[in-house]
This record gives structure tokens, sequence and C-alpha cells, in this order.
């Protein structure tokens, strides 16, 4: 069934896993100036102003004036550090005893 209905593709061969977590980081403003848990509006927008084009608009009530609030950092090439995403590295988490349940179950 998988020869005829799919392709089978190797990690780190054929395709790779990015660490975005860590590129994200280096973009993204880590603290806000708001709690995300408190706002009842938020408005997710991308906008033309030079060096910061998205933003989110909160509310913490619905008749409440809308504040806009930048999410990345200025002045830093966003485009290349995310694309330029370091590889995870191949890190198998799975304990010994599961690894050999699953050979028993082969």
């Amino acid at each position: 069934m998988l020869e005829n209905h799919s392709t089978v593709k190797n990690l780190n061969k054929d395709w790779k896993i990015m660490d975005l977590k860590s590129s994200a980081q280096k973009v993204l403003r880590l603290t806000l100036t708001f709690k995300m848990a408190l706002q009842r509006v938020i408005t997710y927008s991308k906008t033309l102003v030079k060096h910061r084009n998205i933003s989110v608009i909160v509310q913490n009530t619905y008749t409440a004036c809308p504040v806009a609030v930048w999410l990345l950092k200025s002045r830093i090439k966003r485009c290349g550090s995310v694309l330029n995403s370091p590889a995870l590295p191949e890190v198998n988490m799975v304990s010994k005893v599961k690894k050999n349940d699953v050979k028993k179950l082969m």
C-alpha cells in the first residue's frame, strides 16, 4: 500500500526539520505590554510601516479603545534569520524500555 500511495523520505537527507523556536526568539519580542489572558479582542494585522510590519491590536473589553502592539524586534533581517535556521539535532527521547517493547511487538 505504501508503494502505491506514498513516498518515503529520509530525515536529514530528503528533508530537514528546522529549529524555528530559536529563530523566533531572535525575531519576536519576548515581553509584551499586555497579558494575553486578560484580552477580550485580539486582531492580528500586517501593516506597511517600515521595519515593523506585524502588529497585534488588543482590547481588554469589547468597548475599549484598540491598542496596537508591535510583535517584531526592530532592525533585524527577519527573513534571513528564519530561513537560515539550523536543523534540529537527531535526538531520540524514547527510553530503552519502550524500544524493547516495540521490538517485541514487531
